[in-house]
């Protein structure tokens, strides 16, 4: 199942706006964080400059420099929601499982199962690549997998 990513931004920012402890709060402003970067990546000059006619920032990262009251009235303005409906999925970001075995220190062999997030940044002009990948370990390999079919 797809999300698209103003789908993802209104349920972190439900959860931000209905939070009433502090530490959760900035949880869940660290997930719109976290969105926004994804977004800024999909930015064309177009949209630079309507943010920049918006709300004076060339980026959505640029939002959270701002004065916390400042965030959440952008945040939550009916102008970055609307902003925010172009922007669909994008097939720049993608998930992998990976099951490895290693080798420890006592010669044992030990199954280490990874999922990685992968997210292909902006091109640039040295032809190579930049990617972000985040990555945790999970214990098991085959539950994991399991509820990335949900």
């Amino acid at each position: 199942m797809s999300v698209y990513i103003k789908q993802r931004y209104l349920a972190d920012l439900y959860e931000f706006n209905h939070e009433t402890i502090e530490l959760r709060k900035n949880i869940n402003l660290q997930k719109i964080k976290n969105l926004f970067f994804e977004i800024d990546q999909l930015l064309t000059n177009d949209d630079i400059e309507f943010l920049k006619e918006q709300f004076n920032i060339s980026n959505l990262s640029d939002i959270f420099e701002l004065q916390i009251k400042y965030v959440e009235q952008i945040l939550n303005s009916t102008t970055l929601i609307s902003f925010l409906d172009k922007f669909k999925m994008t097939s720049k970001k993608w998930i992998r499982l990976r099951k490895t075995v290693e080798e420890n220190a006592n010669k044992e062999l030990k199954e280490i199962c990874t999922l990685t997030i992968k997210h292909i940044l902006k091109n640039n002009d040295s032809g190579i690549q930049q990617m972000k990948e985040t990555e945790i370990f999970v214990n098991s390999f085959e539950e994991t997998n399991e509820l990335l079919k949900i």
